[in-house]
């Protein structure tokens, strides 16, 4: 029994000393951690870094600190914007101010060091006039950098080398604005060798004199991706390529997704330029009003500018309007092979004399792979000079135009409204609207292109499977509706699974970049919300559909069912105007709860705490009464 005691106790001892140790550890190294204030530990932000430790975070309160910081140890993050007694922050309204007032650089980063919180202003450097970072990777959070300036790169931001080992450092939350570059590139940022995210931010106002007015990157690594992401660039401006965002020499690995990239300006690439950067992708943006137009010749892409492109690149999903390019390719200037895939390109304009490609400019020299597009909508733009209102390829062999939706483009001087090819040109149309642009197709002798299973207005040409039929768009202009000509009439042979909307092909697909399917267009949602104030809302909920019913079981064998029975109910619909009114009523809801669904649970939340209150007081009274 003793012995039994003794082996509980002996344990019980070690399990003491195991705990000490851990206990030690964990105090000790919250003791090593410290919070430095200033102006009330330390009177200034650079003796403040200067006295930090590994793991320390100082806390800096609000008010204008006219100093140069240089971060000294690993590890330490500097937070601004604390209100007087440190009980919060406010860095929109009560900022920490770092002025550098002239004097080189404002902020020095190392590496592992977070700045969060501050506006960093009146920098003046060669590299870097707002921050400079070489060599480490550093966080940059919920700052304004503005009115800096460098002389040959990064006027806000400059970060070079991060090594390949560090932790994923983010530019995150921040506005970059009215920075500038004087010879050099990247007026709001410039990012070489390394990779890093940037979200959430918003670059605007920033120029250089020799690319990437809001963003350059150059040479960035295979792995991870350089992500830029949710951001709005806006209203920058170089002399060279790239107003809001250049890119060069980087081997892969660029994703530029979710932002809105508008009226930036450049003499090429006025939204985007890409060059030598093999494998990118840009998906889901807002490309809108850019301008290719500075001083000088060749003046290209005034939404995107690709050079030397590759079939393993992508431009998916996005909205490219209303830009400008003086010569050629106002939406895309496309050099070499790229995935152009389900994009809304739309009144993009050439305005010089000559110009062409109003919508795309394709170039593909000999030997390079050429581009394939696929599921566009090209409709709106105007080409003068060279014709190719929609679309003007070049020269080079293999361009594929698949399943595209090219309408209502015009070349007013040239042919070829809706497409032209040129003498050194090939290309494989097949299965692609063109109507209403004018001159629809001109195709110079001796191109040899293969037109099949399309709808060309004005002479289908010798193809198989041509028809010139009214493809029966609907009010949009682009879509099709039931019994248009384009249904079915396509061929399966290289066709695409799914159609600009994200609606499945099936064995007989569509021309165009719409496949008719009863749902969208004609399912009791739409045909309720049609003529009323909730047409507008449709996209919504088949946003809602496509992003959290069909991608599970449960939601699509519902989806399924639902348009099973969806004839009947249309046609019910129809005869009685007031299920129409009742219909629209249930909808309402429905759909302001999906397009704000935190309101939507706010109100849920209190209509569930009303009814529980008034159920617990009808309870009590009833109780009350029985005693």
């Amino acid at each position: 029994m003793s012995k039994y005691v003794n082996q509980i106790r002996s344990r019980n001892f070690s399990l003491k000393v195991l705990l000490f140790i851990l206990a030690t550890l964990f105090l000790g190294n919250t003791a090593i951690a410290a919070i430095i204030k200033v102006p009330n530990d330390h009177p200034s932000i650079q003796s403040a870094i200067n006295a930090a430790k590994s793991g320390d975070v100082i806390w800096v309160k609000e008010g204008t600190y006219t100093e140069n910081i240089t971060f000294k140890e690993e590890n330490v993050t500097v937070v601004g914007s604390w209100n007087s007694d440190f009980s919060g922050r406010d860095w929109n309204n009560s900022p920490s101010i770092i002025d550098g007032g002239g004097n080189g650089s404002v902020v020095i980063g190392v590496h592992k060091t977070t700045l969060d919180g501050f506006t960093i202003r009146n920098g003046n450097a060669q590299f870097g006039g707002g921050i400079f970072v070489e060599e480490a990777a550093m966080n940059i959070w919920n700052c304004r950098i503005e009115n800096n300036s460098a002389q040959k790169g990064g006027g806000g931001i400059y970060i070079k080398t991060i090594p390949s080992a560090s932790p994923f450092p983010r530019i995150d939350n921040n506005t970059i604005s009215s920075n500038q570059v004087t010879a050099g590139s990247g007026g709001g940022i410039y990012l070489e060798s390394g990779a890093m995210a940037i979200k959430n931010n918003t670059i605007e106002n920033n120029s250089a004199t020799r690319g990437g007015g809001g963003i350059s990157i150059m040479s960035a690594p295979s792995l991870p991706y350089t992500d830029i992401e949710n951001n709005t660039i806006s209203s920058n401006e170089t002399g060279g390529k790239g107003g809001g965002i250049s890119i060069r020499e980087s081997d892969r690995g660029i994703r530029i997704t979710n932002n809105v990239i508008a009226r930036n300006e450049a003499h090429s690439g006025g939204g985007i330029s890409l060059r030598d950067t093999p494998l990118f992708r840009i998906e889901d943006n807002e490309i809108h009003n850019n301008k290719a137009d500075k001083s000088g010749v060749r003046r290209s892409g005034g939404g995107i500018l690709i050079i030397r492109g590759s079939r393993n690149a992508e431009v998916i999903k996005n909205r490219i309007t209303g830009n400008i390019a003086a010569d050629r390719g106002a939406g895309i200037f496309l050099q070499g092979g790229t995935f152009i895939g389900r994009n809304f390109i739309q009144d993009n304009i050439t305005t010089g004399e000559p110009s062409g490609g109003g919508g795309l400019w394709l170039t593909t020299p000999d030997g390079v792979t050429a581009p394939k597009l696929v599921n566009n909508f090209i409709a709106g733009n105007k080409a003068k000079g060279f014709g190719g209102g929609g679309i003007y390829i070049e020269e080079g062999t293999d361009h594929h135009i698949i399943n595209n939706t090219i309408a209502h483009n015009e070349a007013p001087v040239q042919k070829g409204g809706g497409m032209y090819v040129a003498f050194n040109a090939s290309c494989v149309i097949k299965n692609t609207i063109l109507w209403d642009n004018g001159d629809n197709l001109h195709l110079v002798a001796p191109a040899e292109s293969y037109v099949t299973y399309n709808d060309i207005e004005d002479g289908p040409g010798a193809g198989a499977g041509n028809i010139s039929e009214d493809p029966l768009f609907n009010s949009d202009g682009l879509h099709i509706t039931k019994g248009s000509p384009c249904i079915d009439a396509g061929h399966s042979g290289g066709a695409p699974s799914v159609d600009y909307d994200g609606d499945g092909r099936d064995s007989k697909p569509d021309i165009g970049a719409d496949e008719f399917v009863p749902g969208p267009w004609s399912c009791p949602v739409v045909r309720a919300a049609e003529a009323s104030y909730l047409e507008s809302h449709i996209d919504a909920i088949r946003d809602f559909r496509d992003e959290h019913l069909v991608t599970n079981s449960s939601g699509r064998s519902f989806v399924e069912l639902y348009y099973q029975f969806s004839p009947s109910i249309v046609t019910h619909l129809d005869k009685h105007e007031h299920l129409r009114t009742l219909t629209r009523w249930g909808l309402t809801p429905v759909v302001y709860s999906i397009e704000y669904p935190r309101t939507a649970l706010a109100i849920g939340l209190v209509l569930i705490f009303l009814i529980t209150s008034l159920s617990y007081t009808r309870i009590r009274r009833n109780i009350d009464k029985r005693s």
